[in-house]
C-alpha cells in the first residue's frame, strides 16, 4: 500500500485491508465507503477511476 492509500486509510477510518481488496478488485465499493473516500481524500482536479 502507497503512502498516499495509508494516509487516506487512515483519515476516512477505513481498514487497510479493505482498501487493499478495493484496490485489487476483490471487494465491491459501497456507497458509504466512496463518499468517505471523497470527503477525506486529497483530489487536485484529476480524474478518479472507479475500475
Amino acid at each position: 500500500m502507497c503512502q498516499e492509500q495509508l494516509q487516506l486509510t487512515n483519515r476516512a477510518g477505513l481498514y487497510t485491508n479493505y482498501v487493499g481488496q478495493l484496490d485489487r478488485g476483490r471487494k465491491e465499493l459501497m456507497i458509504e465507503t466512496l463518499e468517505k473516500i471523497f470527503r477525506f481524500g486529497n483530489f487536485d482536479g484529476g480524474t478518479v477511476s472507479l475500475s
